[in-house]
């Protein structure tokens, strides 16, 4: 009967679910691709997917300018191997993300609060490092200081940080001198 046809199909889909990896699969929209990279193949280690199979699950969670950029690929190249796929994604998005964190780096000035400008400058750096292991922590110690409101930043560079957990302790410890001082000078105010 159609009845039981229904349920043998609830059955069999029910049965198919459990085999489905419950945790969802890493869209990519054109940003970050090798942290994207590195979200993908946990997911395939940690479900087992075959090698063969990768290049068309990441190719259909593609989503934005990223999946614009795939059908121009495809039609261009095919889906090809792992290797040379993931290869023309970096190439394609990460080099993108490198420059545009580079000079976003070197014009960094400090604004707001001492944590805002740390954490600007730390997922800024990272992004760099990402890309291209050449900088050291000299570059990067010299960019946050030239990036530091002045009188924080004379500061620190007469302590001649040489790592740059040294220049943020450093001018943490400035910030608060100066907090410190600037309260005093407005309770005499008063």
């Amino acid at each position: 009967s159609s009845h039981s046809a229904g349920r043998h199909h609830s059955d069999s889909n029910g049965m198919h679910s459990n085999f489905l990896p419950k945790m969802l699969f890493p869209r990519f929209i054109g940003e970050q691709p090798k942290i994207w990279k590195d979200k993908y193949l946990d997911y395939f280690r940690i479900f087992d997917i075959p090698e063969h199979m990768w290049v068309a699950m990441a190719s259909m969670n593609f989503d934005k300018n990223a999946v614009k950029w795939l059908q121009v690929y495809k039609a261009q190249y095919g889906l090809g191997t792992w290797e040379s796929f993931i290869s023309a994604v970096e190439t394609q998005f990460g080099y993108c993300d490198y420059r545009d964190a580079l000079s976003q780096l070197l014009e960094l000035k400090q604004t707001g609060t001492m944590e805002e400008f740390i954490t600007e400058f730390e997922s800024l750096q990272y992004q760099i490092c990402m890309h291209n292991h050449v900088y050291d922590e000299e570059f990067f110690v010299s960019q946050f200081l030239k990036g530091l409101k002045h009188d924080i930043s004379a500061a620190v560079q007469i302590r001649v940080p040489d790592k740059m957990t040294k220049a943020i302790m450093l001018a943490k410890i400035q910030q608060k001198i100066l907090d410190r001082s600037k309260d005093q000078v407005s309770e005499v105010s008063l």
